[in-house]
C-alpha cells in the first residue's frame, strides 16, 4: 500500500484523518516526547529521556501513552513525527519507530518541523536549538492570532551570534494541535525514502576532524538532470523548505514537460538541492529552487544556479525571471550574485504567510540590463 500519495479517510468515517486519532512523536531536543490527539485535542502526553541506551524506553512509553489515552494501536488514523533538525541518534530512533508503525498499520506518516512544536506567541518568533560547536539550529515560526502555525522558515545551522535574539526551542508533541493545518498542507511522506532532517552530518565527522586537526573534505558538487528516481529526495527537501510545498504530481509533470528542465545538485550519491526552470522562446523563469537546510551557505546553491544559467546562456539571448519572498534576503543576495536585479513587486503573491514577491530579472549574457 502506498500511503504517501494521499490520506485515506479516518477510521470511523471521518473524512480528515487529522481529526481522528493521531499519534505524535518527536525527539529533536534529546528527550523524546509523545502525544495522542483526537479531534484536535490532546488526550495524553509523555516525555522520555533518550540518553545512552535509554532510547530503548521510547516505544514502551508510546504504548503506555496510547493506553492512558484509551487509543489502541489499531485505532490510529495518522502519525505525525518531528522531522528535525536535532539530536542525530534520538531522531533516528524515533523516525524508525514512526515509519515502522505507519507501515505496519497501513496509515499515513506526516513529517513536521520539530522546532515548530515549541510554544510561542502569535506573530513571528525565531527559535533556536543548540547544535553544539557554538552553533544553533534556527527557525522562524509564523502563528496567526489564534496561535495556529501557518508557516515555518527553516534557517539551517547558524553561528551562535546569529541566534542571539531567538528564544530557546523546547519542542514537545503536545503542541501538535497548533500544527494540524500545516501537517495537512505537507501531506504524507514516502515511507521508503523519508529520513529525518538531522541538520548536519553525523557526529562521526566531528570526531574525524578533531583527530586530524582539519576539516573532512566534502565530495565535490555535481549537477545533473533530475530523473523520476530523484522525486522522493526532491520532495523531502521541498517540504523542509517551503510552507506551501509542491506535491509529487507537480514535480512529475515538470519532469515530463518539454518546456521545463530540472537539475539536481549532489555530493557523492546524496541529492542536496534542485532547481527548475521553464523556458518559452527567449524568456525563462526559475520556477523552483531549494537546497537542503544542512547544506546551505556551503556554495551548493551557487554551483547549482550557476549551472542552470550556464545552460541557458549556451542557447544565447535568454532573459531569466524569478520571484522571491520580499523578506528572504539570503535568497535575494544569492540571486544578485548571479546577475539578477529587482524589476518589480507582486503584492500578496505568497500564502502562509501572505507576503509580497520581489520580481527579479537577469538580462541575457552580454545583453543590456
Amino acid at each position: 500500500m502506498n500511503v504517501s500519495a494521499a490520506m485515506a479517510p479516518a477510521r470511523g468515517g471521518i473524512d480528515d484523518p487529522l481529526r481522528g486519532t493521531v499519534l505524535v512523536m518527536d525527539a529533536a531536543a534529546g528527550p523524546g516526547t509523545i502525544a495522542v490527539l483526537r479531534a484536535g485535542a490532546v488526550l495524553a502526553d509523555a516525555t522520555v529521556e533518550m540518553r545512552s541506551m535509554e532510547e530503548e524506553r521510547f516505544f514502551p512509553a508510546v504504548l503506555a501513552t496510547l493506553e492512558r489515552a484509551g487509543a489502541p494501536l489499531d485505532s490510529l488514523d495518522v502519525i505525525l513525527v518531528g522531522a528535525g533538525p536535532g539530536s542525530f541518534t534520538a531522531l533516528r530512533v524515533v523516525g524508525a519507530i514512526a515509519k515502522g508503525l505507519a507501515e505496519g498499520r497501513g496509515i499515513p506518516l506526516i513529517a513536521i518541523p520539530s522546532l515548530a512544536l515549541t510554544a510561542t506567541s502569535p506573530g513571528v518568533t525565531q527559535v533556536r536549538l543548540d547544535a553544539l560547536r557554538e552553533e544553533w539550529y534556527l527557525a522562524a515560526l509564523h502563528r496567526d492570532a489564534t496561535g495556529v502555525v501557518i508557516a515555518v522558515e527553516q534557517l539551517g545551522c547558524r553561528p551562535a551570534a546569529e541566534g542571539a535574539e531567538a528564544i530557546d526551542a523546547r519542542p514537545h508533541a503536545r503542541e501538535a494541535p497548533h500544527l494540524l493545518a500545516l501537517a495537512r498542507a505537507l501531506g504524507p511522506v514516502d515511507l521508503a525514502a523519508w529520513e529525518p532532517l538531522y541538520g548536519r552530518l553525523a557526529e562521526a565527522q566531528v570526531t574525524w576532524e578533531t583527530a586530524h586537526g582539519r576539516p573532512l573534505r566534502a565530495a565535490p558538487v555535481e549537477c545533473r538532470p533530475a530523473t523520476a528516481d530523484d522525486l522522493p529526495a526532491i520532495l523531502a527537501i521541498e517540504r523542509g523548505s517551503f510552507s506551501d510545498p509542491w506535491g509529487a504530481t507537480t514535480f512529475a509533470e515538470t519532469l515530463a514537460s518539454p518546456t521545463d528542465r530540472c537539475l539536481v545538485a549532489t555530493r557523492g550519491e546524496v541529492l542536496l538541492g534542485y532547481g527548475i526552470v521553464r523556458q518559452i522562446g527567449p524568456e525563462a523563469e526559475l520556477m523552483n529552487f531549494a537546497v537542503h537546510p544542512s547544506s546551505r551557505r556551503q556554495g551548493l546553491g551557487d554551483a547549482l544556479l550557476a549551472e542552470i544559467l550556464r545552460e541557458l546562456d549556451a542557447e544565447g539571448g535568454v532573459t531569466v525571471f524569478l520571484e522571491v519572498r520580499a523578506s528572504n534576503l539570503a535568497a535575494e543576495t544569492l540571486y544578485r550574485r548571479h546577475g539578477f536585479l529587482p524589476v518589480g513587486r507582486r503584492r500578496d503573491y505568497y500564502e502562509a504567510p501572505r507576503e509580497d514577491a520581489l520580481l527579479m530579472r537577469r538580462a541575457p549574457l552580454g545583453g543590456d540590463d
